[in-house]
């Protein structure tokens, strides 16, 4: 699936989005949900909210994700705050 997600046109986002949903266990919803700034990247922490009366956590961000999420962000030129952006440029919310 991971190797499926990096073929694509937007190959580096769905990537990153795939294997952060995996690894912490999320929901769409609660995935979609992200900031950038629930990624604490100097200490390689990710704040999930959880959904269904489910408690906030901090989860550790493996290398390899970390990585990902930097690589991904630096090709970003908004200033937007949500972590995933569609490719007209707006948020999950929006």
């Amino acid at each position: 699936m991971l190797t499926a997600a990096k073929a694509g046109r937007h190959g580096i986002r769905d990537y990153l989005r795939v294997l952060t949903m995996f690894r912490h266990g999320l929901r769409v919803s609660e995935a979609v949900g992200l900031r950038r700034n629930d990624a604490d990247l100097d200490h390689a922490r990710l704040w999930v909210r959880r959904l269904k009366n489910g408690l906030a956590v901090e989860h550790p961000i493996a290398g390899d994700e970390l990585r990902a999420i930097k690589r991904y962000l630096t090709l970003r030129s908004d200033a937007l705050p949500w972590l995933w952006v569609s490719e007209r440029g707006h948020g999950s919310r929006a």
